[in-house]
Formats: structure tokens, C-alpha cells, sequence
């Protein structure tokens, strides 16, 4: 369970991801900068938590600084919200 809950959170966390970059080059085709610039806000947030999720899966296969770890949680909580 270590790994499997982060692992299906960071599918998840994909999937959002998709949908938010889609939306972003809808937007720019568009030409409608605010909200372009709020969906590439919200893609980086995206990233940022599946980048979270792969340190947290890491550390449930290897060995990981609990400090390191700790500090990546903390900045994709951060981008997340």
C-alpha cells in the first residue's frame, strides 16, 4: 500500500493534468491570456504533485532522506494549492 495509494493518486493527478493542458491550448488558440495564464498556473501545480507522487512512491521502494521527502510533500502541497 506503500507504493499503490501514491501510485493511483499520481494517475489521477495526470489525468488532471491532461485535461488542464488541453484547456490551456484551447485558451491560447483563443487568445484569452488570463485565463491561458491560470491554466499554465494550474498545469505547473499538476506537475509539481505528480513530481511529489514519484518521490513518494521512490521512498516507498528505496531508502530516501525522511527530511527530502518531507520537504517535497510539503512544496507540492504548496503548488497544489
Amino acid at each position: 500500500l506503500r507504493v499503490l495509494v501514491p501510485f493511483v493518486g499520481m494517475l489521477f493527478v495526470i489525468h488532471l493534468a491532461e485535461h488542464d493542458r488541453h484547456r490551456f491550448v484551447e485558451e491560447w488558440k483563443a487568445r484569452r491570456s488570463v485565463s491561458c495564464g491560470l491554466f499554465a498556473i494550474a498545469l505547473l501545480g499538476d506537475v509539481t504533485d505528480v513530481l511529489a507522487h514519484v518521490c513518494v512512491i521512490c521512498a516507498g521502494l528505496v531508502h530516501i532522506d525522511h527530511g527530502f521527502l518531507h520537504a517535497v510533500e510539503n512544496y507540492g502541497m504548496g503548488f497544489a494549492v
